[in-house]
């Protein structure tokens, strides 16, 4: 079965800066991994965070929950994403595992452009 790699980068970086939260959300409860398998990727240090529909769903979901307003919500992703203890590669192992690199938006970030190339 392919593989798909859904990069989540400009999401973790900027939660709420794109108004595409529902839609990744959306992508990630929904995906038909019956037809192609998704792989929610995300950098973490110097490797690359792999998450299931389950797992990306459950980091969405964040923005949509009550935080006190004091909180960067960048923060409390990365400690949710800890606990989700995702498996983690670099990026030429990942990229022998996958078929396709997915940017579900819009992103100027040098990095991410450069993974997707």
């Amino acid at each position: 079965m392919s593989v798909l790699a859904i990069d989540l980068e400009q999401f973790v970086r900027d939660p709420y800066g794109t108004g595409i939260q529902r839609v990744l959300q959306g992508m990630a409860r929904h995906w038909p991994n019956d037809i192609l398998q998704a792989q929610f990727v995300i950098p973490w240090d110097n490797e690359l965070a792999l998450l299931d529909s389950e797992q990306a769903t459950a980091l969405l979901d964040l923005p949509f929950k009550d935080h006190p307003d004091d909180v960067d919500l960048r923060f409390v992703i990365r400690d949710h994403l800890a606990d989700l203890q995702p498996v983690r590669l670099d990026l030429g192992r990942l990229l022998a595992l996958v078929d396709g690199w997915f940017l579900p938006e819009v992103s100027y970030l040098d990095q991410v452009l450069n993974r997707a190339e």
